[in-house]
């Protein structure tokens, strides 16, 4: 008989360590043929053959984490259409059929299977650092009925935003449990002015556009007399299952030029952030072949033809490629840890002049100090990156 004895989480970060250990009653055992399954589809994703060890005669244990984070990708979507989108491709259920495989009389037999349909793991595309994973609550992270569970940003709950700006919230949202998202504005007397509530797709993996344009696309609030706004997640009986984000409204000075960049987090969730002031710098390169200034002109050989010099050389093909540096505002401790996720990231957009285009670019910056204001000598901080597109 196979049991079960250790199982991951029914919901966990794909890149950390996604054990399971498995033991038979069999004294023969050999090893175990476990195939991985898709949920619900019941498609076999792949299959292995986990051997017992001298040390563990009749079980075995595996991290499944290198195979199930090869399934998984935060895609980013920047569609203002709607608040909440469903994200696919950034979460997959699965389950294991456990077969026994033991020696009879020198020739390897199968034993007893292990097939539970109503096992249930799902991964997101994430990787939480060894010291955020050592206390794993699977609560903190997917909505659920016992708690107010986080969204998956790693910004501060008090946050900035613009006319200008753009801000993705993406969290993953168990059983359909939360069915709406609250919006709420605020003047500057703390007075609720406006209430939204759109509704949620079903889904394992959600995206919220909150940024004012996008409120004020959807909802037609101009935001003339918005002070800061707050966001949370509701249940069908209009309970707060998530915790709440406030984003405090701000005017950026005319003579800066703003520019958002996206990207994908260690959480498995999008970041956004406002920088300003862009500079291009142009790099190119050119192909030059030399000729002969001599030519001929009206049957007379000259150096010059119709009052020109004749060139030394003639450009025969020229490639340019632009770089760019950009600044930020003066950041709190919080935005300047933050921020080591934007250096890091494998995936990072710039937003277009049309609000809505993402054009992919590469951050060039090779290191990142971690300047706090106690150990910066409380001086004012400000990241310069560099990009390509």
């Amino acid at each position: 008989m196979i049991t079960i004895v250790k199982t991951p989480s029914e919901y966990t970060p794909a890149g950390n360590p996604i054990i399971f250990q498995i033991t038979s009653d069999n004294p023969n055992i050999t090893y175990f043929n476990v195939q991985l399954v898709e949920v619900p589809s019941g498609d076999t994703v792949n299959f292995f053959n986990f051997y017992v060890r001298p040390d563990y005669l009749n079980g075995v244990s595996f991290n499944l984490s290198d195979v199930l984070s090869n399934l998984v990708e935060t895609t980013v979507n920047n569609s203002s259409q709607a608040v909440a989108l469903a994200i696919t491709g950034a979460t997959v259920s699965y389950r294991l059929v456990v077969t026994e495989k033991f020696n009879s009389n020198g020739t390897v037999v199968n034993g007893d299977t292990y097939s539970n349909g109503n096992d249930r793991f799902t991964v997101w595309d994430a990787e939480l650092s060894r010291v955020l994973f050592t206390n794993y609550n699977q609560n903190v992270w997917v909505a659920n009925s016992n708690g107010r569970s986080k969204f998956l940003s790693l910004k501060d709950n008090v946050s900035k935003q613009s006319s200008t700006s753009t801000e993705h919230l993406y969290f993953l949202n168990k059983n359909n449990l939360a069915k709406q998202c609250r919006i709420r504005t605020f003047n500057s007397a703390g007075i609720q002015s406006q209430l939204y509530l759109p509704a949620l797709p079903g889904g394992d993996m959600l995206r919220l556009n909150v940024a004012p344009k996008v409120i004020n696309k959807l909802f037609n609030n101009d935001f003339a007399s918005v002070d800061h706004y707050r966001i949370d997640l509701l249940d069908g009986n209009g309970n707060v299952v998530s915790e709440e984000k406030v984003y405090k409204y701000v005017n950026h000075k005319c003579t800066l030029q703003p520019i958002n960049i996206l990207f994908t987090n260690s959480l498995g969730g999008v970041e956004s952030f406002t920088f300003f002031n862009p500079i291009e710098t142009v790099n190119v390169t050119k192909t030059n072949l030399k000729t002969n200034v001599l030519q001929m002109n009206n049957g007379v050989y000259g150096d010059s033809t119709d009052g020109i010099i004749n060139p030394s050389q003639r450009t025969i093909n020229v490639t340019s490629t632009s770089s760019f540096k950009a600044f930020s505002d003066v950041l709190t401790d919080h935005e300047t840890v933050m921020l080591q996720e934007l250096i890091t990231s494998k995936n990072v957009y710039i937003e277009l002049s049309d609000n809505q285009t993402l054009m992919p670019i590469t951050i060039t910056n090779n290191n990142y100090q971690v300047l706090l204001r106690r150990t910066n000598g409380f001086k004012l901080n400000r990241l310069e990156i560099n990009y390509m597109t």
